[in-house]
């Protein structure tokens, strides 16, 4: 199987992601020293390509690779070289790795936009991977926003008789009647 990354400059695009992909899911045990190179070398040059989506699987590859292997340089210098040109996602995701485990600090409009990238159809699922990861560590960079006391709302604030549920809690405000 490991004979596809050797020539990765042979490759159609969509092999590539394929192999990319592939690579990033494999268990650790298939990963020596050598083979880490090899999977190194191969992301490096193909996060060279023109398609959004096989540099965002390459640095997914070397993000794992940099994490099985952390004294090693060469995943992040590949990273280092990748083009984030049309992709914030991209960007930010390279900047998340790049940071060592610091929290990336998301403004808020970069976060409407991943809400508002995930919901569309011609998003790719593999930036919409990379987006959920980086709201996952959203909590981390603002501490504000993981606060244990619940937020205050306009709604919870009104009195019990607001609500038309607020007198039967333990059953539904809604019944379904067949027609």
């Amino acid at each position: 199987m490991f004979a596809y990354y050797r020539r990765p400059e042979d490759l159609d695009d969509y092999t590539a992601f394929q192999l990319l992909d592939t690579a990033a899911a494999l268990p650790d045990t298939a990963y020596t020293a050598s083979r880490a190179r090899q999977m190194t070398d191969f992301a490096a040059a193909l996060s060279l390509r023109k398609d959004l989506t096989i540099r965002m699987a390459a640095v997914l590859l070397l993000d794992r690779l940099h994490r099985l292997s952390p004294r090693s340089a060469a995943p992040l210098r590949a990273l280092e070289h990748i083009s984030c040109d049309g992709s914030s996602t991209l960007r930010l995701l390279r900047e998340d790795v790049l940071s060592g485990g610091a929290p990336v600090i998301l403004a808020d409009d970069a976060v409407s936009e991943i809400f508002l990238d995930n919901l569309k159809t011609a998003t790719p699922w593999l930036t919409k991977q990379a987006n959920i990861r980086l709201l996952t560590d959203l909590p981390a960079a603002a501490p504000a926003l993981s606060s244990t006391s619940p937020p205050t709302s306009p709604i919870s604030s009104r009195s019990a008789t607001a609500s038309p549920c607020a007198t039967a809690p333990a059953a539904p405000c809604w019944r379904w009647r067949p027609a």
